[in-house]
């Protein structure tokens, strides 16, 4: 466990798999330059929004996707938490939301498929209806870097506290959570939402969103940010891609942790289902 500096891309997400991955290869290598050891892609990176272009985008791990950032994760000697992407399971109809991890070496460290599918509107207009193009996961995941413990999550899932409250009670230190949170309720909730589950847990919280094409009818809101164990504000981007490197003390989310004990002191389970 040591300091260690995360790279939050705020990528744009456009319509085509292959514009989508090079880009991502080019900012990649600008969050490395910059000093990033662990460097993260947001929700969908590969593709927009549009259920024709999520279609599009959809293979099964091992293929170009896989192999194209297990490469640049060796290239670079860096983490890879590589956002998500429409991932084929021959076993379901619809392909899953999967987020893959790769070690320095290129070797995938984790899988971790979104829990919490996004179907809302406001004021009765459809906001998202992500259960139409992608299948439920069904586990909670977390993943060891040789400088802390780490949680995956995405998006819509951080509205949902029992995923980063099982991730304290595991020991992670630090929580990522690529998104595609919309322009629409992104005033609203999206920095709340991620300082809420940052104090909630004692834990830094990662939330690394996209951008929106300009002629993409949903639109993303951008605004990535890192929010450290006491629910503050470590740093942000506003509305243009970018990268944010931030640097991250695991010992400080065990030192809160200690002095406030909240995870531990959880009583739901022991009230509601005993």
């Amino acid at each position: 466990m040591k300091k260690f500096n995360l790279g939050l891309i705020q990528h744009k997400n456009l319509p085509d798999k292959e514009a989508n991955l090079d880009v991502a290869e080019a900012e990649i290598a600008a969050a490395a330059e910059k000093g990033a050891d662990l460097i993260v892609l947001p929700e969908c990176f590969v593709c927009d929004s549009t259920a024709r272009s999520v279609a599009a985008a959809a293979e099964h791990v091992g293929e170009e996707i896989t192999e194209r950032l297990s490469a640049a994760a060796k290239k670079h000697r860096v983490w890879i938490h590589g956002g998500s992407f429409p991932e084929t399971d021959d076993r379901v109809p619809l392909p899953y939301n999967t987020t893959l991890v790769f070690r320095p070496d290129g070797s995938i460290a984790a899988k971790y498929r979104k829990l919490q599918l996004f179907d809302a509107e406001l004021d009765g207009k459809k906001l998202g209806s992500e259960s139409e193009m992608f299948s439920e996961g069904d586990e909670i995941v977390t993943y060891d870097a040789e400088f802390a413990k780490i949680g995956a999550a995405i998006c819509y899932d951080v509205r949902f506290p029992y995923i980063f409250e099982e991730a304290a009670r595991r020991g992670v230190e630090l929580t990522i959570l690529p998104a595609a949170f919309s322009a629409v309720t992104g005033p609203l909730y999206w920095d709340l939402l991620v300082r809420a589950r940052a104090t909630d847990t004692t834990m830094y919280v990662a939330g690394c969103n996209a951008v929106s094409h300009e002629t993409n009818r949903y639109q993303a809101y951008g605004h990535t940010l890192v929010a450290d164990p006491r629910g503050r504000v470590l740093g942000s981007l506003g509305s243009e891609p970018g990268i944010l490197v931030t640097e991250i003390d695991p010992a400080y989310s065990l030192e809160v942790r200690r002095q406030l004990p909240v995870v531990e002191a959880n009583r739901q389970k022991e009230i509601l289902w005993d």
